[in-house]
């Protein structure tokens, strides 16, 4: 199996799985899902960049 083969597939699964998922979802969900997406006024990270991003320091007080 060649590269491309192997990313066109992989591709395909993603946009099937995406497609599969975002069917079940309700109105409600759908709208928190995509406010993960919108850069709040006068910050410089999404909700989702803000949860994607791992603790600074590694340790008991990173997590108060």
């Amino acid at each position: 199996m060649t590269y491309q083969v192997r990313v066109l597939s992989r591709e395909r699964y993603t946009a099937r799985t995406f497609e599969g998922l975002s069917r079940r979802l309700n109105v409600e969900q759908r709208q928190m899902l995509e406010q993960l997406l919108v850069l709040p006024e006068g910050k410089w990270q999404t909700p989702l960049e803000v949860l994607r991003t791992p603790p600074s320091r590694v340790g008991a007080l990173s997590l108060h």
